[in-house]
C-alpha cells in the first residue's frame, strides 16, 4: 500500500465481510491455516480486494 491502513474501517467491515485480516502499517495480511482450501482462500483475498475498493 503506499499510504497507512485505516485500522478502524478494517476493523469495523472485515467481520461484516466475514474475515479476520490483520492490518498493519502499510501492510493487510492475513494468517490462514496451511489446510486452507481453495474456497476459503478466495473468500479471505476477495475481501482484501473489496476492502482495497474501499479506500482502507
Amino acid at each position: 500500500m503506499d499510504h497507512p491502513v485505516d485500522t478502524a474501517k478494517v476493523h469495523a467491515a472485515a467481520p461484516r465481510i466475514g474475515v479476520y485480516l490483520r492490518p498493519f502499517g502499510r501492510l493487510l495480511y492475513t494468517m490462514p491455516p496451511y489446510v486452507t482450501g481453495a474456497k476459503d482462500l478466495s473468500r479471505i483475498t476477495s475481501a482484501m480486494l473489496a476492502l482495497l475498493g474501499e479506500g482502507i
